[in-house]
């Protein structure tokens, strides 16, 4: 097991969940420890296609880390935390109804029931992490950690409203557009092409260096030196990426 989702893997991982799991509903809420929750669903009734050991599926949550179906029999506390009563509360009984990246944020937005009955859990895999439960509207019903975020001054806690917009924001101005590419060329002295793009790549080095070997044709990919005049190419290299990751995105990857 991975010790932290990266961005991809959250793009690769989030069909299949849809898949499974979309239109089922809320058998219980588990804590495993004091930031891991297993979510049990029920298949529908009508569902006559799935077969008794698959009656169940289970999601499991990690603030922080991942999120991912799981087959495995956890060991649960056996006295449930605030929180967990709190989850149990809002969403058993309801269906999930849509699970959504946030932009292209390390954030998954999961709903639970429709209309005014709605509740969304939040769960955020990048920095410390958090889980947090919110109304139809976000607003913060319950959460994981109570924090300040500094650089835009908004508090994440109880009866603060979740800033979607804000996320959704970063996301975009983190795409690799051509103009972007040469905002960050004409930035940095640097021209090692990993270390002056990796910082900025939002997928990862593993892919970013895959492409840079297909699009160059190259074997070695740390002496690369680029410049203004490169441009071109650079732009065919982040093109490809954003082709590859919308590929993956509607692509059920099991496993």
């Amino acid at each position: 097991m991975k010790n932290r989702f990266t961005t991809l893997d959250l793009i690769a991982i989030l069909p299949e969940i849809r898949e499974k799991l979309c239109g089922n509903r809320v058998y219980q809420v588990y804590d495993i420890d004091n930031k891991t929750f297993l979510i049990r669903f029920s298949h529908p009734a009508h569902d006559k296609n799935v077969d008794e050991e698959h009656l169940k599926q289970m999601l499991i949550l990690e603030s922080g880390i991942r999120i991912h179906l799981t087959e495995y029999d956890w060991p649960k506390n056996s006295t449930p935390s605030g929180f967990t009563m709190k989850l149990r509360k809002h969403i058993r009984n309801k269906r999930l109804e849509t699970i959504k990246q946030v932009g292209s944020d390390r954030v998954v937005d999961l709903q639970f029931g429709t209309a005014e009955y709605a509740n969304h859990i939040i769960i955020e895999l990048y920095s410390k992490g958090n889980i947090i439960l919110t109304d139809k509207d976000y607003v913060i019903l319950s959460l994981l950690r109570i924090h300040k975020d500094d650089k835009t001054n908004i508090n994440i806690a109880v009866r603060e409203k979740y800033p979607m917009n804000m996320n959704t924001y970063i996301a975009e101005e983190s795409r690799m557009s051509r103009n972007r590419i040469q905002q960050i060329l004409a930035n940095s002295k640097e021209q090692n092409f990993k270390k002056l793009f990796n910082p900025h790549f939002l997928y990862g080095p593993n892919l970013l260096e895959h492409l840079l070997m297909k699009v160059k044709d190259i074997t070695d990919t740390n002496r690369v030196k680029v410049t203004s005049d490169d441009i071109d190419w650079l732009e065919c290299v982040f093109n490809q990426a954003e082709s590859f990751v919308n590929e993956i995105r509607t692509t059920s990857s099991k496993g």
